[in-house]
């Protein structure tokens, strides 16, 4: 038996996320911000999309292709969405180049949280949008 041989993986990118909470008000809708860092090898488009939005909350997804890293989900809520505080997750998606499958490879979840209330809610927290 040879030698063992160590290896890093490297992730193509990370996802930094502008505020950890966000605050949204039944009948409203809120951005989900944030930014992309890639490896300067990894030229793929990034899907992103909240995996588990709360009950009667929609977001759209949204891809983001190389040469950008800003990106912006909108998140509205019904009128009748119930109120709380809620962990919501980004999920992010990528075809690796040069890969002849087309096979999508999903990175681990970035997590925020989504504070629903009757009015916006107001706050002084730094990290609140």
């Amino acid at each position: 038996m040879g030698p063992a041989v160590s290896v890093e993986y490297v992730r193509a990118y990370t996802i930094e996320i502008k505020f950890h909470r966000v605050a949204l008000k039944k009948g409203g809708k809120v951005e989900l911000a944030g930014v992309i860092h890639r490896e300067p090898t990894f030229p793929g488009t990034v899907k992103i999309n909240v995996g588990d939005p709360p009950d009667n909350v929609s977001c759209g997804p949204v891809e983001v292709p190389n040469g950008k890293s800003d990106f912006s989900l909108t998140c509205e809520a019904a009128a009748s969405v119930h109120e709380g505080e809620f962990d919501v997750h980004l999920v992010s998606s990528s075809l690796i180049p040069g890969d002849s499958g087309k096979q999508e490879f999903t990175f681990p979840p970035v997590e925020t949280q989504m504070i629903i209330g009757a009015e916006k809610v107001a706050s002084n927290e730094k990290g609140i949008q």
